[in-house]
């Protein structure tokens, strides 16, 4: 409710399903000592992701108080469930898996909106994404990165332009704030 009195249109959140999305022993291998407490990565997202009951309450609260739920499928399995219960008015795309191509395709095939978060995703990997997103069906992609222009300025080439260059690639710039729900609905 918090996020609704502060003025939001939309709230995110994340659904992971551990055993579709990562190998255990990996994980085990090459997680930080961060996640020591719960053995690695891998336990820590067992033991504080929401179950998809979570996420059903979360789709409904969401409808009572009249803001978009919007979520982020970590694996092609999670994309169905929230296709099923509900919870897929459009879906985001980790900046960690920009390089998870099949499951990109097969969500985009579900044909809803998709943004892709590119996080530090070089130029060839943000095309070959967005090739992924519109190979199964044409529709508009929106690519995020967190980056604001005048830090952008100030980083590397390589770096700071790829947003720009993204943007101007698949035609007009983000929406007014206030009109950024729309493209959901």
């Amino acid at each position: 409710m918090a996020a609704k009195e502060a003025g939001a249109e939309i709230i995110k959140f994340q659904l992971h399903l551990p055993d579709e999305e990562m190998h255990r022993q990996g994980m085990k291998e090459t997680s930080s000592k961060m996640f020591a407490k719960w053995g690695d990565l891998y336990g820590f997202i067992k033991e504080n992701q929401l179950s998809v009951e979570n996420h059903q309450k979360l789709i409904e609260y969401c409808k009572e108080i009249d803001i978009q739920y919007f979520c982020t499928p970590f694996s092609l399995k999670a994309a169905q469930i929230l296709k099923e219960i509900g919870g897929d008015a459009a879906f985001k795309t980790g900046s960690g898996e920009t390089e998870a191509l099949p499951m990109i395709e097969e969500v985009a095939a579900m044909g809803r909106p998709m943004v892709l978060s590119t996080g530090m995703s070089t130029l060839s990997e943000i095309d070959l994404s967005v090739e992924a997103m519109r190979a199964p069906v044409v529709h508009d992609v929106l690519v995020a990165a967190v980056l604001q222009r005048d830090v952008a300025a100030a980083m590397p080439l390589g770096a700071a332009r790829a947003v720009d260059v993204v943007v101007l690639a698949l035609g007009a710039p983000p929406p007014p704030a206030r009109q950024r729900s729309s493209w959901m609905s």
